[in-house]
């Protein structure tokens, strides 16, 4: 059974990778690329000013001005973060790992790994999130928590207001700009860097040490997170690779097939059956 068998697997581990794209987001409900009734209710306005149909085409539409890119940032924190209720999805993740040593690496902007309890010094995320600004240009590499000021600016506020609270680089004074890789100005420095060094270490175990990477909604063909980390379990013996995603998604190299685990379907059901499996062995139904 394979509930069973993975249930083993985490249980041995003496280190748990969870590396997580958009299939992860859309478990909990959030998709990024779909022109759905979440997006219509939080970017109606900018669908029928500015045609744009979905999350990721408002990341990279180039507004006309500073205000109105700001505008979508604020409503982007809201719809990820001001609005978030914990899913039972990321409850379930949390529950499965919370008591191994893990680290976290994730594509995801919306920044619910840390808002559901994983530690922040624990997380790589690797395009930025929705929360942090940087200035436009690059003058210097230090990222700011803006969440303070993307609540304000999404208050309903006049312009002329507005216009007066924007955001700032404080070393040229030019604009700011949020912390999502969109164009060759992200910056990779400082606090980003030390989320890759931290990761770079987690992932360099000694060949004693088991870990368990699970992989949760990345596509087959993705370069970013996926590829890498083939190659990496590729060259390691004492690790299990084990991948949730839709069936047409699962992607496992033939070289790494005997290390691998597939879990085909829905992420959400999947992770319920763990979590609940998990608790029966220890003879509990403690909630999150």
């Amino acid at each position: 059974m394979i509930t069973e068998n993975i249930t083993q697997h985490l249980e041995s581990a003496d280190k748990v990778l969870i590396s997580a794209s958009n299939g992860l987001s859309i478990a909990e409900g959030f998709h990024i690329f779909a022109d759905d009734k979440n997006f219509n209710d939080y970017f109606s306005s900018f669908k029928q000013e500015y045609l744009i149909h979905n999350i990721v085409e408002g990341l990279f539409y180039p507004y006309p001005s500073e205000l109105i890119y700001w505008k979508f940032y604020s409503k982007l924190y809201q719809y990820f973060l001001a609005d978030y209720q914990l899913s039972e999805v990321m409850k379930h993740l949390y529950e499965l790992i919370s008591d191994k040593n893990y680290f976290v690496i994730t594509s995801n902007i919306d920044n619910h790994f840390e808002y559901s309890g994983f530690e922040n010094s624990k997380i790589f995320e690797i395009e930025g999130n929705c929360k942090t600004a940087q200035c436009a240009r690059a003058c210097h590499n230090k990222l700011y928590d803006i969440s303070e000021l993307l609540l304000k600016i999404n208050n309903n506020l006049d312009d002329q207001t507005l216009l007066n609270i924007l955001p700032k680089c404080p070393r040229c004074h030019g604009p700011m700009a949020m912390h999502i890789e969109t164009n060759h100005y992200f910056i990779k420095q400082e606090d980003w860097k030390l989320q890759a060094q931290a990761f770079e270490h987690f992932i360099h175990t000694t060949k004693e040490e088991k870990i368990v990477v699970l992989e949760l909604g990345i596509g087959s063909r993705n370069q970013l997170i996926k590829a890498p980390i083939m190659q990496w379990i590729q060259q390691r013996d004492n690790v299990v690779y084990i991948t949730f995603n839709l069936a047409q998604e699962i992607f496992i190299p033939l070289a790494i097939q005997d290390k691998s685990l597939s879990v085909p379907g829905g992420i959400a059901h999947n992770l319920s059956e763990l979590v609940t499996f998990k608790r029966q062995g220890k003879g509990c139904t403690n909630e999150y």
